[in-house]
């Protein structure tokens, strides 16, 4: 198996492309919606905080068995990994061993002694394998804050704010709000407005700002995405609320 790093987009987009949509509908119990290999350009490869040396892929066989990013934080790294799910069990534990292999060596230049790693919900397949591979290690869930339990409720919102959808338009202030509100984090990475605009044109999630009625400037928001579930039903998923830290 072999291990490319550097790669900046180009020839094996298509099979990057593959992967990624195998990987995330299986990575919880959720379905999501498959990206195109134009999407993975765009959000990956042109995005202005893309470091190619942050990325390596599987390789194997002349396909691609699965990829990585490893970001070094300020404190704590961050892996974000992604395997081709139907490849044989010792091919996954192979890509996988190897990667995390990768990302050792990688991060431990950058003097990074804890590391997160994105793996899907608790009981999930690349959780188990993940176990399997490094054992135990400080375990996060994902839990449920909210159930939709039917009937229909007027928001509860102060008579000095106006929450209403967002349009581009709003999007300098949604940079504002988030690269204020979490600058304080270790994982912070400062969020470009080109950046923030070429995301919310290609995902096009739901999108409400709280805007001061006063200065009308946006002090806080959330985006949310609507899924369809394995099991039929409709789940929404929050990526993002915030509130700007003045208020």
């Amino acid at each position: 198996m072999l291990i490319l790093t550097g790669y900046r987009g180009g020839h094996l987009d298509q099979e990057i492309t593959r992967v990624y949509n195998m990987c995330m509908s299986i990575r919880g119990f959720i379905a999501e919606r498959q990206v195109s290999p134009e999407e993975i350009r765009r959000l990956w490869f042109e995005y202005s905080t893309f470091n190619p040396e942050e990325f390596a892929i599987a390789l194997g066989n002349g396909r691609v068995y699965g990829l990585m990013f490893a970001i070094a934080g300020s404190v704590i790294g961050r892996i974000r990994l992604c395997i081709d799910p139907y490849l044989p069990k010792y091919y996954l534990l192979e890509a996988i061993s190897s990667l995390l292999s990768w990302a050792r060596h990688r991060l431990s230049r950058e003097r990074v002694c804890v590391v997160r790693i994105g793996c899907g919900y608790e009981y999930s397949m690349f959780h188990c394998l993940l176990r399997e591979v490094v054992g135990l290690g400080i375990e996060a869930t994902i839990v449920t804050l909210m159930e939709y339990s039917g009937e229909s409720r007027e928001a509860s919102v102060s008579q000095d704010i106006v929450v209403r959808e967002g349009t581009l338009d709003d999007i300098p202030g949604v940079v504002e709000v988030w690269n204020s509100a979490f600058r304080r984090y270790s994982w912070f990475e400062e969020w470009s407005l080109e950046d923030a605009l070429r995301w919310y044109s290609n995902r096009k999630p739901m999108l409400y700002v709280a805007v001061d009625r006063g200065t009308n400037k946006v002090i806080g928001y959330v985006d949310a995405e609507l899924r369809r579930g394995f099991d039929g039903n409709t789940y929404g998923y929050i990526y993002t609320l915030a509130v700007h830290p003045d208020m």
